[in-house]
């Protein structure tokens, strides 16, 4: 049977649990490795819920820590993951729209569809590959399997910049990170606007429709990253002002919702061996952001 001060603690309010976890960690009940190993393990669930230790003091030069809330990221779930598109892009139409359910009605086979659930934990490559495995008849994974997905999400990536940052990611932390390799996706789906330019007389309510690539390190912390060629602010060789305006709007309008948004220029990833110093940079710094280990 659970003591009661134990019942008392699992419905107490927030604030009081909060309090209880900071004590849990504090320097005169835990020395520093074993306080070290305490935090590593309860970040990982108050992370699930907007919170995590951060240093906030010390005494007699051992550090103190309290919970703060975080950025609360996006609202929601992850429903419908639409990426790497081949080809013409796929038609999508609202099937139930109280329950925003959506159907492909043209072009299915373009692209892919990810149709299981994201865990808290975010989508891993091992998910990908997985998934991947079942869709094919596979019954268990292996390296051929994940061979054909890499190699089908390649197919995606039009621009030298594009294919170098994906290929220097994978180099770079797949074998690091083994099972706990964060799933970089290609060419999703954001918006989706069934009808041309033409059809709304030079009017593009949604300017962008895909972004370059996707990671999930949780249904809420969802990082976009952009890689830009001229005609991200150009026509032609002639520089647009309206293109730039249209994608700085756009990227305001997802860092409001809580995504995170980054950009590489295009021209900085042309040289293989400094554009893959830039992502191995890029993606350390990132990964030590959010708290992403190696398993």
């Amino acid at each position: 049977m659970f003591s009661k001060p134990y019942l008392e603690l699992m419905i107490a309010p927030d604030d009081v649990f909060i309090k209880f976890l900071e004590q849990v960690v504090h320097p005169l009940v835990r020395q520093q490795d074993e306080q070290d190993e305490y935090i590593e393990f309860i970040n990982k669930h108050l992370g699930n819920d907007g919170y995590k230790f951060s240093l906030a003091d010390n005494i007699s030069g051992f550090p103190v820590y309290r919970i703060d809330k975080v950025l609360d990221g996006v609202k929601g779930n992850v429903k419908n993951l639409i990426f790497a598109a081949v080809g013409q892009k796929p038609e999508i139409v609202i099937s139930d729209s109280i329950n925003n359910d959506i159907r492909i009605v043209k072009h299915e086979k373009n692209c892919l569809v990810y149709d299981r659930t994201i865990p808290n934990t975010g989508l891993y490559w091992a998910d990908l590959v997985s998934w991947w495995a079942e869709m094919n008849g596979v019954s268990e994974p292996n390296l051929e399997t994940e061979k054909q997905l890499y190699v089908r999400l390649f197919q995606t990536l039009s621009s030298p910049p594009e294919k170098l940052l994906f290929k220097s990611y994978f180099k770079c932390f797949k074998d690091l990170f083994d099972k706990n390799f964060p799933a970089l996706i290609p060419q999703v789906y954001l918006h989706y606007d069934p009808y041309t330019i033409k059809q709304r007389a030079g009017k593009a309510y949604l300017p962008r429709q895909r972004m370059d690539f996707l990671l999930l390190f949780s249904n809420k912390q969802r990082i976009v990253l952009e890689v830009d060629g001229k005609q991200h602010y150009s026509d032609e060789d002639t520089s647009s002002p309206k293109k730039y305006a249209e994608m700085v709007q756009a990227d305001r309008e997802l860092k409001l919702n809580g995504y995170e948004v980054y950009r590489f220029g295009g021209y900085e990833l042309m040289d293989e061996e400094a554009g893959a110093k830039i992502v191995k940079e890029f993606f350390e710094g990132l990964f030590k952001k959010h708290a992403v280990k190696p398993s």
